[in-house]
């Protein structure tokens, strides 16, 4: 499917509690430990389900004496596809701009 709207595309995560971006890339994305729980089925961005990276999160921060496991339940693990990289994010929202400009005019503009 073509996007005929041609501003650059902003991803902006707020509450953010993780993020990575790293290999594989496409060409062996098929080795990412998320490909046989749906990755594969993914184009470009995702949302996973049931996410042991939330659950690993929420473990870490048990023993933190003012612990409260509520304070993950609303968050949300993303996986956006690159050419040359995954993109890991676990935040509680994610917001899709389109901002007029290049990449980088785009970024500043996000900004203000």
């Amino acid at each position: 499917m073509d996007d005929t709207d041609q501003r650059t595309v902003m991803l902006v995560w707020t509450g953010t509690h993780y993020s990575s971006i790293g290999g594989p890339n496409d060409e062996a994305i098929s080795g990412h430990r998320l490909y046989g729980k749906g990755l594969e089925d993914v184009v470009w961005i995702g949302e996973v389900s049931n996410s042991e990276l939330v659950a690993m999160l929420e473990k870490q921060n048990s023993v933190h004496p003012q612990h409260d496991s509520r304070r993950f339940a609303d968050l949300v693990h993303h996986v956006v596809l690159a050419k040359e990289q995954v993109i890991e994010v676990v935040a509680r929202d994610l917001e899709v701009r389109r901002i007029e400009g290049s990449r980088q005019e785009a970024a500043v503009r996000a900004l203000f």
